[in-house]
Parts: C-alpha cells; structure tokens; sequence
C-alpha cells in the first residue's frame, strides 16, 4: 500500500518538475499482458472539456528507468540523470524548481487505495483489478484539482487507455557512449507520444504527430550525434514510419512519412543491413510492385523511388558490398512498373535508380534484365527529349550486366529501338545514343557478336547534322580506337586483317592513330551480314532514313578501304536505284558513296562492274534509265579517282564503252548523265586525254552527239557545251579549228562520204549529228561543201518525208545565211534552184506543203539576195521558175506571196534588161493584182517588184497594151488612203514615166478629177 502510494506521490512530483518539458514513462504490471479482455477506457480531452471513451486491449508494458523503487527513489533518479547531464541533455529537460503543495493529490491517491482494497484477498487478479480502479480513481480526482498536471495526467491516461501504444515490446537501443545514454533517454521520451500517435486510429492526430516529428527534424530537437540518431530511428521511428507509408490511407501521412524516412537516409541515420535493405525493398515493391498502382499519387511514387535511389546509393559506398541476390527481384520488378508510370518525373527516377543498382550490383542484375529492359525500351518513344536521354543512359549501364537472354533482347526489342533513335529531333538524344552505343561495343561480354548491329549507329553520329553530336562521336571514336588497339596488339584481333596504306580522308577526322583502330573494327564486322544491312536501308522509301544510311555507308566504306571490292557489285546495284533520286540530298549522299569507293576500291574492278551496267548485259538492264543510272555512277565515281591510271588501257575501254553507249541514250535523263561522265574525265584526267587525238575525238564526238540531240536549254546541252570549250582551252585550238582537225573522222561517223547514200529519218543519230554540225560550223560545210550537197539534194526530193524535207530546207536556209558557208553554194546554185528547191514551191495542197513551199521561198529568195546566183545560172534557171513563181503570186499565204514578189524583185534586179517580151506579156498582169493583195506588205513588195519589172525589158515590150493597162491601175491605187502606199505608186509611176512619159502625163490629167486628193 505504502508502495502505491509513492508511486503516485512520484508520477506527481515528477510531473511538477518538467511540467509539458518531459513525459514520464510508467510501468504496468505484465499481468496486463496476460489479461486479453478488452477494457472500455476514459480519457480527457482538453478540447471539448470532458471525458472520452475508446474500447482498447489491454496495453503492452511501458519500461520505467528502474520499475522496482519507490515513488521517491524514482523522482530521485530521475531528476538526478537530467540534472547532471551534458548541455545536449540540457537543451531537452529543462528543470524547474517549482513549489507545489501536493497534500490534496496524496489524500485523493489514499482514499482511492481505501476504497478499492476493503478487506479483499490478496491475490494476482484483485491486485489487478484495485491497481485499474486505484489509476482511475486517482486520475478523476487530479483533473478535478485543476493543478499544473496536464502532461502526468495524459500519459498515465494514454497508459491506462492503451492509446497510441505498440503491441509488441520496444527495441532496446545499442550500447551508446556514457555520454550518449542521457541524451538518447531524453530524446525518446520528448518523442514517444508523437511517435505512438502514428499508429493511432484518429487520421488528424496521426497527420498532427507526423507533422510535429517532420518539424522536429528540421529543428534543433534533432541536431544530436549520429549514433543517437541511428539508434532513435531504428528502435523508435523505423517501423511505424514504413508501416505508416505502405499503408496509411491518408496521402499526407504517407508522404510525411516518406519524407522523414528521406531525412535520416540523408543524414546516415539509416543502417545499410540486409533487414533495412530488405523493408525498403518491401516498400518499394508494395507501393509501386503493380499496376494499377497501390500508391495512386504520382508525386509519391516519385519520393519512393528517390528515397530508395538515395538509400542504395549509400549501401554502394559500404564495404564489403551487400548482395541483393534475395531481393533483385522485388527491385526489377518495381522498378520495370515504375518505368510504365505515365508521370515523367517517375521514369527519370526510375532511370537514375536503374543506372545506381546496376552500376553496382551487375551479377544480380544480369538475374532480371529482361524485367527491366522491356519497360525501358518503350520509354524511348516518350515524347519529351529529356526522359529519352536518361532512359539511354539507364540502359547504357544495365545492358553490359548481360543475360542470356541478351542476344535475343537485342534482335527483338534493342535493335530496332536504337535505329529509330538516329533519327531522334532532339541532337542531345543522338549525342547520348552514341556514348551508349560506344560503351556497349567495349564493356558487353562478348560484345563481338554486336558489332553488326552497334556500329553502323555509332557511325551515324558522324553524318549528324549537329556540330555537338559529331565531336561527341569523335570523342568516343578516340577512346574506343585506344582500346581496340591495344587489344589487336595483345593478339585478340585475326592476324589477315591488313590496313590499306591511304589513309581515309574523313572531313571530321584528320588524325591516322584515332581512324587506326575504328578501321580495324570495320573490317573485322564486313560480311554479308553487314553490307546488307547497309545496303537494304538505301532502299528505303523515307527520304530520311535512305539518306542517313547513305552517309554512314560512306563513311564505313572508307574505313574499310580496299575490302569493299569485294562487295562492288553490290554496291553499284543499289546505288544505281537511288542515283537519280528527286532529292538533290539524296544525289550527293551518293555522291559521296562513289567517290569514297574510286578512291580506295580496285579501279580496273570499278571500271569493268560500271561498263557492264552500262553494256545492259543483264537482264532487264538493257534501256536507256539503266544506261543512264549507270552513267552517273561512273561519273560521280571517276569524280574521286584522283589516281586514275592507265596501264591496262582503261580510258580507251571506258571511251569505247561511253561512245557505244551514246547511240543509245536518246532521253534528256541519259543525256545529261552522260554529259556529266564526260565532264568528270576531262576534270580528272584530261592530260591522259589531251596528249591523244584520237582519244579527243572520241570525246568530241560523243558531246556533238549529246549536243545534236539536246535541246539548247537543256543541262545536258550546257555541260556538253562547257566541256567543249575545256577541250578547245586545253587544246589551244577555236571549236571551229577542232571541226575542221576532226572533218573527215566526223564525215566518216555520219556516213556520207560513201558513194552510195543512204536516206536518213528524222529521228537518226546521224541526221542530228549531220544538222547540228552543218549549223554550228559554216567552216566545216564550206570545206565539205561537195560532199555535203549530195546528201542534202537527196532529203530535198519529193521522195523524202515532208517532215525531213522540210527540216532540209530549214538547214539550208541557214547555211545560206550563214557568212562562213553561203558563198561556198555558188558553184551548186543551180543544182540547188532547179533539184532542191523547184520541186519544194510546186504548189500542193495542205498545210505541211504550204509550210514547205515559203520555206523553200526562203531558201530562193536567199540565193538572189546574197547573189549566189550568176547570170548563166539565172538564164538555165528562168524557164523552170518563172512559172512556178507565177502561180505562186495567188497563194493563200501572205508570208509566201510576200517571199515571191521580193525573189521576183531581185531576179529582175538580177537580169537589167534581159527579160523577153513573152515574159512581159505574162507577168505583168499578175503584178498588178498583188496591187489589190489583202496585205499592205505585199502590197509595197509589188511596187518594188514593178520597179524592178520595169527595169527588165526594153521599153518596147511594154508598148501598147501592156503600159497602158499599168498606168490605168497605178492610178487608180494612186488614191489609197494608206499614204506609204501612194508614196510606192508613186514611185513607180516615176519609173513607168521613164517608158512612156506622154502617156503618164496624159494618164495624170485624165485621172485628176477622179481621186480625192488630186
């Protein structure tokens, strides 16, 4: 009884001293534990002012500092500890003397012992039973003093009620210093209801102690050694705070306690053991371990993950390292949902835990690649460019951890993810793809197997279109040259693998010793395999992806140098599918390609796969698009042949092989690629050509060739044009001295030198070649002038095709006018007048004769203007003419009515005085109607022409009749309104007045009242 007594004297006077300082921990008698029935318990809340009831089990015992002294001896001892400590205990327990009278509480505590005990047995139950009615009575009857005794009151209520109290006994702390014990003492107790609190049913007060702990820890409460630390999260905070996060229904708690949780990882306060290894595990994989999540807020899952990034990088810093062979896979599995979150914050989070579990834990990981990589790969099509960079970064480390089920992983899932990534928008994308790829090539066991599919991504960044992506690929190519050296020099590379000695011009890499090593590593992938992959991914049909891979088959091709022979054929036949894309892009990339090859692959091989294409030996091959896809490659490839050599006589074979190509290639496409073949000759081995004269006529020939047949406008016209004029600089000669050197090789290749000549088409190479000649050089026809005739007599006959005779006619016409070519006709005018251009004004009916016939006036009255013509000419020619032109007087067309009357004009002009009487007699009336012509140039022609008519023949054979009848319609056209055509009337009756004057004068007056302007 006495017993009793103190102890509650002790609970009292200890709750004066700390007041709301300190929490006074009482002990329960462990017959509590035994007795499983539950109790309805009170306790006060201050809130509202009265009592509250909660139905509890009994509560687990609360360790005193020594449970077996009395009241007193425990005041002492307590008071004593807190008193003498250190300033850390000082800044928790801050001591008051404070007087208080506590006579009413010891009358209150004796009179409940009284009244409880009676004269009842002492037994285990009763002592049970009076100590629950003793604390009870005890407590009510301090409330009613109204006594600074809160705090008392409260924890000995929480103790009696079992509120807020753990079932299971408390973790006894590890030995700390002697000057450590106090503090941790004092810490726990200051904590402990708050800690309690966190398991309690009530949501506010569980949200009100984490809060209040949160701040603590942020306080100064907490800046205490870190042992005391560790020991007060492991024995007091560690399992309610992860039971509060895995399960508490409210979010803020959850997160609360996450964040404490957070905090003492932070500080160290958390031990890197396999069981502490092991809850958090728990808690990751509850939280995050399905889908749908059990943690439905995304901020925090997004805590979870730091928290346990944060926690593994610490165990990573600690010696020996734990293993995580019982947990990887609650980790990959996590972690391998986390990456589905649609939060990106998460799948950074996930990424950056990725990259510390398997930088550190390999072997383990290798047990979960699969888990984890599959997630992952889908993340590197998430939109933003940031969560791809990390997610490459996260498999740049997980990937060497290998499996064994890698192969199949990079086949199925990795390789088509990362050819996809070449093409990323995002530079920083590509720049990290490239590091990946990089690493992998060097830290995958057994990476050879990968290279394949590694390599031609790592030379992407190369062609890169960003300046950041192509020195981040030369930094890797740097570092990895290194290594692949020294490995060949410990004996892991084939010994037949042999360097070319040119070294590969690359423009983003001049330096031998970073390319050696990078070239080894072509080499040792080139199989079938590889040029294949190369090779298919030209023929893709996105402009972006054909493009990209072009490049890097460029780039890989010079690194392999002289081995691509192998695989020329190949090669050439898909280029030639892409060689004459619509995007420019595409024609340089390809470009490039052949380039690189004239200047590292065999050219007696280049040259004979090239000539065979063009040949159209193949089957299918044999039109003019193969032949002209063939032309460009070999163009585009000579282009990069800096060292053309000529021992085994391979210009000839290619000339020969471009000029039986040329009388192929009728289409603008061909021509031009033709063209362009030419012109990568002269620029590359002109003085292998311009020291041969038969070999620059075979070039000369081959670009009149183009040019006969090319529209002047075209491009294949313009190359074959400038590359004329290269040769004629080169050569020192004029283009026309090069016709007059090359005339005969020239006849001879248009067959019309022979004695028997052909009728050509319109549409014959030699027809085109014949015409753009004879226009081009008057030199040329005026020294071949007799050979040249007969074939141009021959297509004027009327049995040549109207379409051809007429393009005939045309070509003379021009030679007529031509200055170097005209005069050289004299000696055939008359051939010319009376075979080819009689036959051409005979009026027949349709509108290709009526063309036909003022072309052939043309070509006439060209003759007699130019004075081709002589007299004897004229007199053999007269008679045959002078009717035909008659009729042609009344033709429909003005153009060669007009073209008639001036041929008439000059050839009176031509004959002064010579004409007879039986042409006056027949021409004269026919003239005068062209008076009456519906077009006034006609009109002033006939003028002259009556001039010169007048001038032809004597005056006699104008006598009569015939001079009468022209006065009387000079006069009356005297009166046309059009005064330029009165000013030529009139000048042809000054030249009539010189046959008759008389009869003009008479004719004057006769007609003077009969005009309107007399």
């Amino acid at each position: 009884m006495i017993g009793m007594i103190d102890l509650i004297n002790g609970v009292i006077l200890t709750s004066v001293v700390i007041r709301d300082k300190a929490i006074v921990q009482t002990h329960r008698s462990n017959s509590n534990q035994e007795s499983g029935a539950p109790s309805n318990k009170l306790w006060y809340d201050s809130r509202f002012g009265c009592e509250r009831s909660r139905i509890r089990s009994p509560a687990g015992p609360i360790l005193l500092p020594a449970f077996d002294r009395s009241g007193k001896l425990i005041l002492s001892s307590f008071t004593q500890r807190y008193l003498i400590q250190s300033r850390q205990a000082a800044r928790v327990m801050d001591l008051t003397d404070t007087e208080f009278s506590h006579q009413s509480a010891l009358s209150i505590a004796k009179s409940a012992i009284e009244t409880s005990l009676k004269d009842c047995v002492y037994n285990r139950k009763k002592v049970l039973d009076w100590s629950n009615a003793l604390v009870a009575a005890v407590l009510l009857g301090l409330q009613s003093l109204n006594k600074p005794l809160k705090y008392a009151v409260t924890c000995v209520l929480m103790q009696k009620t079992g509120a807020g109290l753990r079932h299971k006994v408390m973790e006894r702390p590890a030995e700390l210093r002697a000057d450590l014990q106090p503090v941790y003492d004092a810490l726990s107790i200051k904590m402990q209801h708050d800690i309690n609190c966190i398991s309690d049913p009530d949501r506010h007060l569980r949200r009100r102690s984490l809060e209040k702990l949160y701040r603590s820890l942020h306080g100064s409460e907490l800046n205490v050694h870190q042992d005391i630390l560790r020991e007060f999260f492991r024995c007091n905070l560690k399992k309610p705070l992860l039971s509060c996060a895995s399960a508490d229904p409210i979010e803020k708690c959850r997160e609360l306690s996450l964040q404490m949780i957070g905090h003492f990882i932070e500080k160290e306060a958390v031990t890197c053991t396999q069981d502490d290894l092991q809850d958090l595990v728990n808690l990751l994989h509850a939280r995050l371990g399905k889908i749908p999540y059990p943690e439905p807020t995304e901020e925090i899952r997004l805590l979870i993950l730091r928290i346990y990034t944060e926690y593994m990088r610490k165990i990573a810093m600690q010696e020996p390292l734990i293993s995580l062979r019982d947990v990887i896979s609650d980790i990959c599995n996590a972690l391998g949902k986390a990456a589905l979150d649609p939060y990106p914050d998460v799948k950074k989070a996930v990424s950056e835990c990725i990259i510390v579990v398997s930088k550190h834990w390999p072997k383990d990981v290798k047990l979960q690649l699969g888990t984890v990589i599959k997630p992952l790969i889908g993340n590197l099509k998430h939109q933003h460019s940031r969560i791809r960079v990390y997610t490459l970064q996260a498999i740049q480390q997980i990937i060497p951890c290998g499996s064994e089920a890698l192969p199949l992983i990079f086949q199925e899932l990795l390789e088509p993810a990362l050819k996809k990534l070449m093409f990323d928008n995002a530079p920083a994308v590509r720049k990290q793809l490239n590091v990946a790829v990089a690493t992998w090539m060097d830290e995958i066991e057994g990476s050879k197997k990968y290279h394949g599919i590694l390599f031609p991504i790592f030379l992407s960044a190369f062609v890169d279109e960003s300046t950041d992506v192509r020195n981040s690929g030369l930094q890797q190519m740097q570092k990895y040259s290194e290594k692949w050296m020294r490995r060949c020099s410990d004996g892991e590379q084939e010994s037949e693998i042999i360097l070319d000695e040119a070294v590969p011009i690359l423009p983003w890499c001049d330096d031998v010793d970073t390319l050696q090593g990078s070239r080894l590593l072509a080499i040792s992938i080139l199989n079938d395999t590889t040029m294949n992959q190369f090779l298919e991914k030209t023929l893709d049909w996105t402009i972006q992806v054909k493009e990209k891979y072009l490049k890097i088959s460029g780039v890989y091709y010079a690194l392999i140098g002289r081995h691509v022979n192998k695989y020329l054929e190949k090669i050439f036949n898909a280029l030639s599918t892409v060689c004459q894309h619509e995007e420019p892009m595409i024609i340089d990339a390809v470009r490039q390609i052949c380039i690189i090859i004239g200047k590292h692959a065999d050219q007696e091989l280049v040259l004979s796969s090239l000539i065979q294409m063009l040949s159209g030996k193949k089957t299918g091959t044999d039109t003019s698009h193969h032949r002209a896809r063939g032309l460009t490659l070999l163009g585009m490839t000579i282009e990069g042949m800096d060292d053309f050599r000529d021992q085994r006589n391979d210009l000839n074979i290619v000339l020969e092989a471009l000029t039986a190509t040329n009388q192929q290639c009728s289409d603008t496409e061909a021509l031009g690629e033709l063209a362009y073949v030419i012109a990568s000759i002269i620029d590359k081995i002109a003085s292998l050509i311009l020291t041969d004269n038969q070999r620059i006529f075979k070039i000369f020939w081959i670009l009149n060739n183009i040019m006969a047949v090319s529209k002047v406008t075209s491009s294949a016209y313009g190359s074959a044009e400038d590359t004329l004029m290269k040769i004629s600089n080169a050569t020192n000669e004029s283009v026309q001295q090069l016709y007059g050197i090359f005339q005969q090789q020239l006849l001879d290749g248009m067959h019309i030198n022979t004695e028997k000549l052909t009728r050509w088409d319109k549409s014959d190479r030699e027809y085109l070649l014949f015409d753009f000649v004879c226009r081009r050089s008057g030199k040329f026809v005026a020294d071949n002038m007799e050979k040249l005739i007969p074939a141009i007599l021959l297509h004027l006959d009327s049995a040549t095709e109207p379409s051809l005779r007429l393009a005939f006619l045309a070509l003379l016409q021009t030679l007529l006018e031509c200055e170097n070519s005209r005069m050289a006709f004299k000696v055939y005018s008359r051939s010319v007048i009376l075979e080819g251009i009689t036959p051409n004004i005979i009026w027949k009916g349709g509108r290709e004769a009526a063309t036909i016939r003022k072309v052939a006036m043309a070509c006439l009255y060209t003759i007699f203007r130019h004075q081709l013509a002589d007299q004897s000419c004229l007199f053999e020619t007269a008679p045959e003419i002078f009717p035909v032109l008659k009729s042609l007087l009344d033709d429909f067309d003005a153009n060669t009515r007009h073209l008639v009357c001036l041929t008439f004009e000059y050839l009176f002009q031509a004959l002064p005085g010579r004409l007879g009487e039986e042409p006056v007699h027949q021409l004269y009336s026919e003239l005068l109607k062209r008076l009456d012509d519906s077009s006034d140039i006609v009109r002033k022609a006939a003028c002259k022409t009556l001039i010169a008519f007048s001038q032809a023949s004597p005056p006699e054979y104008f006598a009569g009749t015939v001079i009468e009848y022209i006065l009387n319609n000079l006069f009356i056209h005297l009166d046309d309104p059009d005064v330029s055509i009165q000013s030529a009337i009139f000048e042809v009756l000054k030249h009539a007045a010189k046959i008759n004057a008389a009869l003009v004068v008479e004719k004057a007056k006769e007609n003077q009242n009969h005009v309107l302007n007399p």
